[in-house]
């Protein structure tokens, strides 16, 4: 079977208009026609073999804003199985080319695999699940689909975790050795109560931060992840003279983030773990032990480390600015000396200097460096041919003693400037797996462009 991962699509509902504000976000810029065609291309070459298409997470974007009445609303909506359908039909209505394209692909007789993401956890929730095979079912019927509900199962595939092809290739998101985005157990990612999806920094943030920074491109880190003056230049040139107001929105959504992040704080649940792993074991042929070892390299969800994300919100700094100042006043009210009130500003302008020297905040690289070390251990506990991840958003490919590496990047709308005139990729990156002669396995990175795939290493 030829197996064709991609991944962090995230499609939303389209926001009307043809501004800078939330550009990424507009229709003429979703990759629907890039992915029909793709579809259209492999189905006509390669006609008579089994195939796969493989989302490797995000494929839906459940974070982001709705619409109504041609108006964006920045609504703070639960986290329930019916707000996501209700979501999911919103993005579906949107998406009708994307839904046309796999309902060919499936009346073709190939298969689909969903695996869920950090921003499409709802892809567990019973209702979800049904919603959008519904939705696949009468596309694909609609091309002639003749197939019984029974092999209907076999081409439609939802995996909460991780997927693994017939070549023995490990697929998934990769989420959870990151700790802003990780849940305690990726196959019932809720809350205590098993009611709502569990809240983490990378859920919150887009919701209360970067929904509201429309001029910020979430799926790039470089436009999010600036300096100190670098805010301070965007903010002149964007925010300054705009209506929306960047520190308002920084103050309230990081508060919300903090405070969520602690009143839906997770619990270790000896059940859950065990449902996981019996899940977990029912669609792969590894063993309980393997999958302990699995688990084993998660990252601790967010809401266990709230110092490291008062830190990656820039709260602690303001804290600590503030209590600083607080001690001035309060010195220059009470008449304090000159030399006195010196000397306490020099002390403290050191140790605030201290205290950003001596607890470093973990950098995006960083985390991708330890999701890059995790993929190691994952080839060894599973003896993988192959490792793909995804989340980054950042494509690329390796092969390391016989084992092959890659992160499937992004389809959805990373550009370098505002205008979204400038790709970050030269195309749509796309891993593709098939068997060789002797049992050999291909694999590599592509990218589909104008109409054709372009390996990874041509210009």
């Amino acid at each position: 079977m030829r197996s064709f991962i991609l991944s962090d699509v995230h499609l939303c509902e389209a926001v009307p208009g043809d501004g800078l504000w939330l550009r990424f976000r507009q229709k003429p810029y979703f990759p629907d026609r890039d992915f029909s065609a793709m579809l259209t291309a492999l189905c006509a070459q390669y006609r008579d073999e089994p195939m796969e298409v493989v989302f490797n997470g995000d494929l839906f974007d459940f974070d982001a804003p709705v619409v109504e009445n041609g108006v964006v609303q920045f609504q703070d909506r639960p986290r329930t199985e019916a707000v996501a359908v209700e979501m999911l039909t919103r993005i579906l209505r949107d998406h009708d080319g994307f839904v046309d394209a796999l309902g060919a692909w499936i009346a073709s007789g190939h298969r689909v695999v969903f695996i869920s993401g950090n921003h499409d956890a709802q892809l567990v929730f019973p209702r979800v699940r049904l919603l959008l095979t519904e939705q696949l079912l009468i596309a694909s019927r609609a091309h002639g689909l003749t197939v019984s509900d029974g092999d209907l199962s076999t081409l439609i595939l939802f995996r909460p975790w991780y997927y693994t092809t017939s070549h023995g290739v490990h697929v998934e998101h990769g989420h959870q050795y990151d700790w802003l985005c990780s849940y305690r157990y990726p196959t019932e990612p809720f809350t205590h109560d098993g009611i709502s999806i569990q809240p983490n920094v990378g859920s919150l943030t887009t919701r209360y931060l970067s929904n509201y920074m429309g001029y910020f491109n979430p799926f790039i880190d470089q436009t999010i992840s600036l300096s100190f003056w670098q805010y301070i230049r965007h903010w002149l040139r964007y925010y300054f003279f705009s209506f929306q107001s960047i520190g308002l929105v920084w103050i309230r959504g990081a508060w919300k983030t903090v405070r969520y992040l602690w009143r839906f704080r997770s619990r270790k649940d000896a059940e859950r773990e065990r449902r996981m792993l019996v899940e977990s074991l029912r669609v792969t042929s590894c063993t309980e032990d393997d999958l302990r070892r699995h688990t084993a390299l998660f990252e601790p969800p967010s809401e266990s480390k709230l110092f490291g994300v008062l830190r990656e919100l820039w709260l602690d700094r303001v804290g600590i600015v503030g209590a600083c100042a607080g001690v001035l006043i309060g010195m220059e009210i009470g008449q304090a000396r000159a030399f006195l009130w010196i000397t306490t500003l020099g002390v403290l302008l050191v140790g605030l200097v201290a205290y950003e020297l001596f607890t470093p905040k973990l950098s995006m690289r960083e985390i991708y460096l330890r999701m890059n070390v995790s993929m190691r251990k994952i080839a060894e506990i599973y003896g993988a041919r192959a490792v793909v991840f995804s989340h980054t958003h950042i494509s690329s490919s390796i092969r390391e003693r016989g084992v092959f590496y890659a992160n499937t990047g992004t389809w959805a709308a990373a550009y370098e400037d505002l205008a979204c005139t400038i790709p970050m990729t030269q195309g749509r990156p796309v891993v593709c797996l098939y068997p060789g002669e002797d049992g050999a396995l291909e694999c590599g990175l592509s990218y589909w462009r104008q109409g054709a795939f372009l390996s990874a290493d041509v210009p």
